[in-house]
């Protein structure tokens, strides 16, 4: 399936009224922000193909239309989620042998989001949700979650490492805060659509313990090592791993081949608190939680994709801090695939 450009994209959100900002990063690359669920993308200097995966309904002004006009989700690119999945997505947990019930809500993805034009070159995007909380709490809070986006800088300009190769970046800089309701705890959750076909790689401590949330990761595509782990995405076979903010390093990537010898690196970094409170849990396994930093392998029913994802501590609960503010960037490269590897080593102690 042919990927969405910026064209197709752009022109589908004005055909429905949907509200965006164009921004220029580096090297000509152009990052595109919009109300539509609170979603970043971001294009190559040509504005062809997305460098995250998007949902093909894009593709056609009338299948577009009825996404919109269907609350759809699914719509791709770079989001920002309220978490645990297990409190607010998830209503019951399926023990027994049951399956789950879950259910997106509404109120955050596709939610109600404002788009402030800060200046040319940083935009700020806005919701107010509204959440129940089901299966670690009971009851209702009401946050803000802001996020400002602004270019930034290579992390390796300097060293000779990224010489010779292609970068951009942007970086959200994350506000969670608990404004009413009961004191039940949230999250922040970066979430990336990546298009199939390359490897997840995360800097980790010695031997990192992880957890499978759905399917148990099949061998041949899941690999722990002495201080990493490595999931590759193939869209094609479900599974999810969710990896201890005390083992995480704080660094993440996707290495993603497009040609022989060619491809693109993405490098996510966030704080991993060791002694943070992270919530998340599997659904059949009560109380084991403390994982910041998460792998998804889609299996085709919502797209042929995977994610990686960080997650913030918790805010809003009796014992928490009513707000946070973290800055999340994310590096981006492009070039011979021997000269990305060398920049993954830098950034996190090991190359896919």
């Amino acid at each position: 399936m042919t990927p969405i450009n910026y064209q197709q994209l752009t022109a589908r959100l004005e055909e429905q009224g949907v509200a965006y900002s164009s921004m220029a990063l580096a090297n000509r690359v152009t990052l595109v922000a919009t109300t539509l669920g609170g979603r970043i993308f971001v294009f190559l200097p040509d504005r062809e193909d997305c460098l995250f995966w998007v949902n093909p309904a894009f593709a056609e002004p009338a299948s577009f239309a009825r996404f919109i006009r269907d609350n759809e989700w699914n719509i791709g690119g770079d989001r920002v989620w309220i978490g645990p999945e297990i409190q607010f997505i998830i209503q019951e947990r399926g023990l027994e042998g049951g399956e789950p019930r879950a259910s997106i809500p509404v109120a955050m993805d596709p939610g109600r989001f404002a788009l402030e034009q800060i200046s040319e070159r940083s935009c700020r995007l806005t919701q107010s949700p509204a959440l129940d909380a089901f299966c670690l709490a009971r009851g209702a809070v009401s946050l803000r979650l802001e996020r400002t986006i602004r270019p930034v800088g290579d992390p390796l300009a300097g060293t000779g490492i990224s010489d010779g190769i292609w970068f951009a970046g942007y970086e959200q800089e994350t506000a969670l805060r608990r404004v009413g309701g009961d004191p039940i705890p949230a999250s922040w959750w970066s979430v990336t659509n990546l298009h199939a076909g390359g490897d997840v790689i995360i800097g980790t401590t010695a031997a990192p313990r992880y957890a499978d949330f759905v399917a148990p990761a099949p061998p041949e595509l899941h690999e722990i090592g002495r201080n990493y782990a490595r999931a590759r995405l193939t869209g094609e076979r479900q599974y999810k791993t969710g990896y201890e903010a005390r083992q995480v390093l704080g660094r993440f990537a996707y290495l993603h081949p497009t040609a022989a010898d060619e491809g693109y690196l993405l490098v996510r970094a966030f704080y991993s608190n060791p002694a943070g409170r992270y919530l998340e849990e599997p659904v059949n396994a009560v109380g084991r939680n403390g994982y910041a930093v998460f792998v998804y392998n889609d299996d085709g029913r919502y797209g042929s994709f995977g994610e990686f994802e960080c997650m913030g501590a918790a805010v809003g609960g009796p014992d928490d801090p009513v707000a946070c503010l973290d800055r999340v960037p994310l590096y981006i490269y492009a070039g011979e695939l021997a000269q990305l590897r060398s920049a993954a080593q830098a950034l996190l102690g090991t190359a896919p």
